[in-house]
């Protein structure tokens, strides 16, 4: 059975993730046209590339969570393995074929520079594209360049499975302990890099403790070892927050320990904090959650602030966002409290449409995967499209990024993650979904057995 909470968390994952790049390209454009405002989407989405912290705490905690109960063995690992890898190949090669092939025809600005200039620099391109599509470790960032964050996962699954193949299940705790010494002391002597240029320092990269923090989670939720989870989600929610506005420019420590610290950390509270919720049937308390992270970006947001501001400036706007951000959680918590005495029925009916917009988050959850793929090249071509109306006079208000006001700058910021989700949902339907029903099968033929088979993600 899926955690319908954690699914939510997957959808907003998903959605710092598409912002973060849209404010990318919104400050590529406004580059281009010379502009010296600062990009619309500021403030928290500067940092928004947590989003990928978080998808490693839900990552961890799921891969515990599911296999709770079933037999350790080989057999097990291998269905595990086998479930992980077609889940996350098929669609990984269509996105990668599209994407090498617009690179190939060097069509427009290119979806990965990054990618392009590693090319030119440091190896052939067959055996760049190889270990992109294999999702091997190289100096390069991969095409489609997210794939970065596919090369850890896979790590991931091939070191659980092992972990699920010898290792019974009493001795779990005391190998993810083990394994954290071990990344520590591999990062303390200098083995592991920003990018995971290699099996060493991609298997001693400290983004790696964020699966284990999640995993450690997972122990805790299948255990039903439920501590204060309503309060928990408020704080760790709020705690996601508080970083995701106030962490600085990227550096290198950014990409080694920093995110770890800021993002990995509240993530894995989040996470274990959600699922205890769902276990518990009290993910109301996910409203107050939700208030608070909404009043607290808000207002940072309104304060215009970016990563490269001061640091007293941006601390000093978080304090406030913080005060007003808890003011507003707990006058939801008081609100429904006396609403549930003194107005049940309108309460009730306030209930359907709080349970819209949970589903339409779960089902966002639901597509991430699809939507963590697919982003990238709507953005790209929304770039081309707004760039080519933009050079229009009459539509210059609207579609220049980089024109004299805000609305070039809402509307490019509405359309990016508007149409991103509508094309994740196309990408789930049509491809995701038929090709998980299809191996789901095969692996139902290749595993059966009369034990327990390892459920799905």
């Amino acid at each position: 059975m899926k955690l319908q909470s954690v699914q939510v968390l997957r959808g907003i994952a998903a959605l710092l993730v598409v912002l973060y790049h849209a404010r990318g390209m919104e400050s590529q454009s406004l580059l281009v046209h010379a502009s010296d405002e600062a990009p619309f989407l500021n403030g928290a989405f500067a940092n928004g590339f947590g989003g990928v912290d978080l998808f490693f705490a839900i990552s961890g905690f799921i891969m515990v969570y599911v296999t709770h109960g079933v037999p350790t063995g080989p057999k097990s690992a291998t269905s595990f393995l086998f479930a992980r890898a077609t889940r996350i190949y098929p669609l990984w090669w269509f996105c990668a074929a599209i994407v090498t092939a617009y690179m190939m025809a060097s069509i427009g600005p290119a979806l990965s520079s990054d990618s392009l200039s590693a090319i030119a620099r440091d190896q052939e391109p067959g055996t760049f594209f190889l270990k992109s599509f294999f999702l091997i470790p190289q100096a390069a960032y991969p095409v489609p360049s997210v794939g970065w964050t596919l090369i850890h996962e896979m790590y991931f699954y091939v070191v659980f499975a092992l972990m699920l193949a010898v290792l019974p299940r009493a001795l779990w705790p005391l190998w993810l302990l083990t394994w954290c010494v071990i990344v520590i002391a591999g990062t303390a002597v200098g083995l592991s890099s920003p990018i995971a240029k290699d099996f060493t320092s991609l298997a001693l990269h400290p983004m790696t403790l964020e699966f284990i923090f999640g995993a450690g989670a997972g122990l805790l939720a299948a255990s039903s070892i439920h501590w204060r989870p309503g309060l928990l989600t408020v704080l760790a929610a709020t705690w996601l927050a508080a970083a995701i506005c106030l962490h600085g420019t990227v550096t290198e420590d950014t990409l080694l320990w920093t995110r770890v610290l800021w993002f990995g950390l509240p993530s894995a509270v989040l996470v274990y904090a959600v699922a205890s919720l769902d276990d518990q049937k009290r993910a109301v308390w996910l409203l107050p959650a939700g208030v608070s992270v909404l009043v607290i970006l808000a207002i940072f947001q309104a304060y215009g602030l970016g990563a490269t501001d001061p640091f007293r400036e941006r601390f000093a706007a978080l304090c406030v966002a913080l005060i007003v951000g808890t003011l507003a959680a707990l006058m939801t918590l008081w609100a429904g409290w006396v609403g549930g005495r003194q107005a049940p029925d309108a309460m009730r009916q306030l209930g359907a449409p709080l349970n819209a917009v949970f589903k339409g988050l779960a089902d966002l959850g639901e597509w991430s995967y699809s939507l963590y793929l697919v982003h990238i090249m709507v953005l790209t071509a929304l770039r081309v499209v707004f760039e080519r109306l933009g050079q229009i006079e009459t539509l210059a208000p609207v579609f220049r990024v980089g024109h004299d006001g805000r609305i070039d700058n809402i509307v490019f910021a509405i359309t990016c993650v508007v149409l991103s989700i509508a094309a994740a949902k196309i990408t789930y339907t049509l491809i995701e979904k038929p090709l998980i029903t299809i191996f789901g099968g095969a692996r139902t033929w290749l595993f059966r057995s009369k034990r327990a088979p390892v459920p799905a993600e």
